[in-house]
């Protein structure tokens, strides 16, 4: 076996000698025999022979007495083997013979065979064995011994060992360490080398002599001068054993520069490896022989180096649980937590000074002493004792928690504790350990705290402005109401996270105003936020920090103000004045453009409705309806470009009159039967019997929008027809709103058609089929436009069905009043354009003499007119401006006046003041001013009527509406 082997052997040995022992103790019955045959090898291979001696004698005698056949015979086996090691027979003779004896009384047949071949010699005698003498025996042993080399190495080794791993102090490791090493190296001196942070260090020297003196002052293995660094380097990087016999004349390492200049004879280095890494290296000399280092020597110091590698890990590890503990108590008393080990039982295992402090104690003696039940004793809040116990077995441990202890003057604190429970290896709770900080001050600050908060807090509820709390980590802490309002999110949705609600371009400024806040300023800025929603709000920003009762930071509070409608309506207000002078210059563009086209035009179509009353050939006729019909279009043009700027405008309001439906219709178609004619198209209407024909609405309107769809439709169509028909929307039984009528409108005709990609977009503005459709039919675009949104402003909607080549058919619906208050009496043979309510009198409607006043300063108007009014007998006096008309009124006597509202020197609006001032103040009767403009939107007729006109009549006027118009306001005689 080899060394290695047979320490290991040996501790082994040791280790089972400890458990037999306990066992003798306990049964010596059946083990006491065993334990003494342990002892005895374990002295013999220590060469105690005296005590080796006595232990096998006790060993076969306590076997016998015990009755245990087996081991008997073995022992007195071994103690034979023992006795002839050491050459004496005569002895060991007597033990084999005793053996032989009671393997054969036993029945070990192989046994005694074996001992017959090998010990038959020793068997001759068997007197003394019989009798059993065995004391006897022993007291003649020789005490000459014979002791092998090998036996004093492993004695020499198991010592060397024991001392090293016996010891973990390192100072002293390192000491007996090398001692022991020089001891069994045969050196004349030696160092260890240990690594230290990837760098070598000589932690160790020591040189041969009688004092034997070990040095212990580390030094970097680069600075040392009384050793080969090559020879240790070379051994830390290889882990490699280096052995010279002539160190100065052979190996490798005769250039190195210790070697050079020392020359030393025989030198060993031996690598210390623990667990697998280089711990260090060994490094022995001796000047005085060559190879003293021999291979027995090195295989000793190799088996010591790897037990120094282990205990020197050991010691360094104590050490470090040294410094830990030191540090540790040095925490532990001067902290300035309580420090406490408690028993499940509710008693103190150990408590610090500051503890003892804290709960008013002279020590932690007298605080341990004193206190016997922790949650009577100190807890104030019995309650809090049990929520502290419950928490702890959850969790198996507690963070701050807070509670009320008595002091030992019965003084009240408030503690923070912080613990956790302590169990052992089969989960049993062992202790509970922790600390715990006097909160006492900080709890009444607090206190005094919140009591501020709670009084600012019913302010912020009651703020109408967003109001956000933030701690110093920017989490929310609070929200009032009126933030949640605001901007959609619940406090349970923001308490303790982050609000996320700063678009990207605001981040800066935001940034920025924290920085500030932090710092200390007030900051009030204007910035934008989102809401939940995601929608962009102006916001107008206030913000200040404000800090705990210890003056640290506690959190920033926001107040904030909604200030998007401000800033909409300024921007509102900005806009509409952008859009008012735009839709102002627009509007005077359309007025000037309005009357520049109209004044003209009322002299060419009212010329030409003159000339068509004149005898006129067929040739001359077509002449006349050519220009006509090309001025009616042009002020269609017109009336339509108005129409789209009043609904851009917002200008256009419907009406709620009564009106006859019936007669509306048949009117219109009347009006289309003469564009039809020309055509040869049948025209048609059909109005179904439910439909109600007393309505409240705007029948100027509804006459627009059906002249427009009948108009295209009659254009669109070569032959065939053209029908109307109306009806009730959707089912008749159908609730509606009480008073309120749906009627469908629709318009077909056997036309040309329209293509079905078309159609989704015909009713845009400036649209039409194609551009073929408007070089052939002519038109803007513009029409079924304004038809969409009347027909939506008179709650409904228009759509076309067709097929292209086949006809058209325009579908609209409309809401009416049907009270049946509003209706009134109406004459259907009176053209629906001319309905007025009838007035019933005994004054007759007879022509009469009456004198005009024609106030205008186009002279084609005011030929236009007298021509007009050429058959009616009325005197007729003129005058070409406002200045000229005034005076001519006040020199005169006149029944009516005609007034152009635009002319030079003095308009219409001015001149008509003056007249109605100056027949204020001679108390005459007011005169009907007819107000004779080219201005057509609605609010020029509100501006007329404002300036005292008794009535309206946009340009070109035709002499039809003329002659009514006077009729209307002339004044009648009694019949």
């Amino acid at each position: 076996m080899g060394l290695k082997n047979r320490i290991f052997a040996w501790f082994r040995l040791r280790k089972e000698l400890r458990q037999m022992r306990i066992w003798a103790d306990h049964c010596p019955d059946n083990f006491q025999h065993r334990r003494y045959m342990m002892e005895a090898e374990m002295a013999r291979l220590s060469n105690k022979h005296g005590l080796a001696q006595k232990r096998y004698s006790q060993a076969v005698n306590t076997a016998r007495e015990s009755g245990f056949l087996s081991d008997e015979a073995l022992t007195n086996e071994l103690a034979g083997q023992y006795y002839l090691m050491n050459g004496n027979e005569q002895v060991a003779g007597f033990y084999m013979r005793s053996a032989h004896t009671i393997y054969t009384r036993w029945g070990a047949s192989a046994k005694v065979k074996q001992m017959e071949k090998h010990h038959g010699y020793l068997m001759a005698d068997k007197k003394a064995v019989e009798e059993g003498d065995t004391d006897q025996v022993v007291s003649d042993l020789s005490s000459q011994s014979y002791i092998s080399s090998d036996v004093l190495d492993l004695n020499s080794v198991i010592k060397a060992s024991q001392v090293i791993s016996g010891e973990i102090i390192m100072e002293k490791l390192l000491k007996n360490l090398m001692l022991i090493l020089i001891e069994n190296a045969g050196a004349q001196k030696g160092a260890l080398i240990l690594s230290e942070s990837d760098k070598l260090v000589v932690h160790a020297r020591i040189i041969a002599g009688e004092d034997k003196i070990v040095e212990l002052k580390p030094q970097p293995l680069k600075d040392s001068k009384d050793l080969a660094i090559s020879i240790v380097q070379f051994v830390s990087r290889s882990r490699e054993s280096v052995v010279l016999n002539s160190a100065a004349r052979e190996g490798q390492f005769v250039q190195d520069d210790y070697i050079r200049a020392n020359r030393p004879w025989s030198v060993l280095c031996l690598p210390v490896i623990y667990l697998g890494g280089i711990t260090g290296a060994l490094y022995m000399e001796n000047n005085r022989a060559r190879g003293a280092f021999t291979p027995d020597r090195v295989r000793v110091l190799q088996y010591l180096a790897s037990q120094a590698a282990i205990s020197l890990e050991n010691a360094r590890l104590y050490n470090q649980l040294q410094e830990s503990n030191q540090k540790y108590h040095s925490i532990y008393a001067n902290a300035v937590e309580g420090i406490f080990q408690s028993s499940p039982e509710g008693t103190f295992i150990s408590a610090n000074p500051t503890m003892a402090d804290i709960l008013g104690y002279e020590s932690s003696e007298d605080l341990i002493n004193n206190i016997k039940d922790i949650g009577k004793e100190l807890y104030v809040d019995p309650e809090d004792r049990k929520l502290f116990r419950s928490t702890i077995e959850k969790q198996e441990k507690i963070i701050e928690f807070e509670t009320r202890f008595y002091r030992k003057d019965g003084s009240i604190i408030w503690i923070s504790n912080n613990a956790r429970i302590v169990r052992d290896l089969k989960n049993r709770v062992l202790y509970y350990e922790g600390s715990f900080l006097d909160i006492t001050k900080r709890k009444q600050a607090q206190q005094s705290f919140e009591e501020t908060m709670e009084r600012y807090q019913l302010l912020m509820e009651a703020s109408p402005d967003p109001i956000t709390v933030y701690d110093p980590k920017g989490m929310v802490t609070y929200v009032n109401p009126a933030f949640i309002n605001t901007f959609g999110w619940s406090f349970s949705e923001l308490l303790g996270k982050q609000l996320d609600f700063v678009p990207v371009h605001e981040k800066d400024k935001t940034d920025r105003a924290v920085a500030q806040t932090l710092a200390g300023e007030k900051v009030l800025i204007e910035s934008q936020r989102l809401t939940k929603q995601g929608i962009l709000l102006d916001i107008l920003l206030s913000a200040a920090r404000f800090n705990d009762p210890e003056g640290n930071l506690a959190g920033i509070i926001v107040a904030s103000r909604d200030i998007t409608a401000r800033n909409r309506s300024v921007k509102l207000a900005q806009d509409k004045h952008a859009a008012e002078a735009a839709n102002e210059a627009k509007t005077q563009f359309l007025a000037s453009m309005s009357h520049e086209i109209r004044t003209p035009m009322n002299a060419i179509l009212g010329m030409a409705d003159l000339l068509w009353e004149t005898p006129l050939d067929r040739e001359q006729k077509k002449y006349v309806k050519v220009f006509k019909r090309a001025g009616e279009n042009l002020l269609g043009i017109i009336n339509d470009i108005l129409d789209i700027s009043k609904i851009e405008a917002g200008q256009v309001e419907m009406e709620m009159v009564p009106f006859n439906l019936k007669i509306l219709v048949k009117g219109i178609c009347e009006m289309m039967t003469i564009n039809a004619s020309e055509k040869n198209l049948e025209l048609d209407y059909r109005l179904h019997p439910d439909v109600p024909i007393a309505l409240l609405g705007d029948p100027s309107r509804l006459r627009q929008i059906l002249v427009n769809l009948m108009g295209n439709a009659i254009k669109f169509t070569h032959s065939g027809q053209v029908t109307l028909e109306v009806k009730i929307n959707g089912d008749p039984a159908e609730k509606k709103p009480p008073d309120t009528e749906d009627l469908q409108f629709v318009v077909k005709d056997t036309g040309i058609g329209i293509p079905k990609k078309k159609q989704a977009y015909l009713f845009e503005r400036f649209t039409q089929v194609d551009s073929s459709t408007t070089r052939e039919y002519g038109g803007t675009g513009l029409g079924l436009n304004i038809c969409k949104h009347l027909v939506e402003m008179m709650g409904g909607q228009i759509k076309v069905e067709s097929i292209d080549g086949k006809g058209c058919k325009f579908i609209f619906n409309a809401l009416f009043g049907t009270d049946p208050r509003a209706i009134i009496e109406i004459d259907e043979s009176t053209p629906p354009q001319n309905l007025k309510p009838k007035v019933k009198s005994d004054i007759t409607l007879e022509p009469l003499f009456l004198s005009i006043l024609v106030v205008d300063d186009g002279q084609e108007n005011r030929i236009v007119v007298r021509a007009y009014l050429k058959k009616t007998g009325y005197d007729l006096t003129m005058a070409e401006n406002g200045q000229i008309g005034f005076e001519k009124y006040k020199a005169g006597s006149f029944d009516l006046v005609l007034m152009d509202m635009r002319m030079p020197i003095m308009d219409g609006y001015t001149t008509t003041r003056m007249i109605r001032e100056w027949e204020i103040s001679k108390e005459k009767k007011p005169v009907p001013i007819i107000a004779l403009t080219a201005h057509a939107l609605k609010e020029d007729k509100q501006k007329c009527l404002a300036a005292g006109c008794s009535d309206y009549l946009s340009k070109p006027v035709k002499k039809k509406d003329l002659l009514n118009m006077i009729n209307l306001y002339k004044a009648p005689k009694e019949g």
